[in-house]
């Protein structure tokens, strides 16, 4: 069954309804807190991130150091607040970079058809045929380590997944009668574009962005795990993980403490991803 749209459906109608569900509205404050303590990290982080202090290595958490401190005595609640700022600018960045690609190659794919589908669908299928870590990792391999090659591969990883989602939904907006009624008025294809299909597309191109943004941070953290992205010092989440796995049945709280905030990160963006879905299922209208 074909879905129904409705002419100029405006995104920012939607916080509203959104904070109306109890696990979207935490999704949402925790992701704000989060944001807040990374943008105002060198401002309320009690001590600096990459300051060592070898007479107060390994110590618990404590009135102090509220999450202890690491193997080179750092603080390690104030590398997460800085690491929060590096794993989250990395991951926003590529996934806007992600979203504004497919958002463009989808409408285009979608709206015109014909050979200019075909062109962008068989490139798109070139990229879906590799596993997304196996890409980020092949392009890591080219450009070379570091969170920019993160924020890099994440976007080219995710334009092809964003322009086969996009396109499907642009197909259905191509067949509403308000857009053959422009065309039969003689609208050009630029008008309709900019002002039927994409604010009808945008939406969705939201939602995926939002629940997609889980997985980036986690592919973020998961690179620099294993060395790939943030190099030391950095206080990135996922390099503070490798930091800790040697300790981590003496000093539990050096991997502790950045899981939970990753795990935090990817809760609370799936938890708004998901009522973003659920309210713009045209199912539900």
């Amino acid at each position: 069954m074909m879905m129904t749209f409705r002419p100029a459906q405006q995104p920012w109608r939607f916080p509203g309804r959104l904070l109306q569900d109890p696990f979207s509205a935490v999704g949402a404050v925790i992701l704000v807190l989060l944001i807040a303590a990374a943008v105002l990290a060198p401002v309320i982080s009690p001590f600096d991130a990459l300051e060592l202090r070898y007479d107060r290595i390994l110590q618990p958490p404590g009135s102090v150091h509220w999450f202890g401190t690491d193997d080179l005595g750092r603080d390690i609640f104030s590398r997460i607040l800085h690491g929060g700022a590096e794993t989250l600018r990395v991951s926003l960045a590529a996934t806007l970079l992600g979203v504004m690609g497919g958002l463009c190659f989808g409408i285009i794919s979608g709206y015109f058809g014909g050979w200019i589908d075909d062109l962008i669908q068989r490139v798109v299928e070139v990229f879906l045929a590799f596993p997304t870590v196996l890409l980020l990792i092949a392009i890591i391999a080219v450009l070379g380590r570091g969170l920019e090659v993160i924020l890099i591969a994440g976007a080219i990883a995710t334009i092809p997944i964003y322009t086969r989602l996009l396109r499907g939904i642009t197909l259905s907006v191509r067949h509403q009668d308000y857009i053959v009624s422009a065309q039969s008025l003689g609208a050009g294809h630029g008008h309709i574009l900019l002002h039927h299909v994409l604010p009808n597309v945008l939406p969705f191109a939201l939602t995926y962005a939002t629940l997609g943004l889980g997985s980036i941070i986690l592919a973020t953290a998961g690179l620099s795990y294993i060395g790939l992205g943030a190099q030391p010092p950095s206080p990135e989440w996922g390099a503070m993980l490798n930091a800790g796995r040697p300790h981590i049945r003496s000093a539990w709280w050096m991997s502790v403490f950045p899981g939970l905030f990753i795990f935090l990160a990817v809760l609370s963006v799936n938890l708004v991803g998901e009522r973003l879905r659920v309210l713009l299922d045209p199912r539900n209208r």
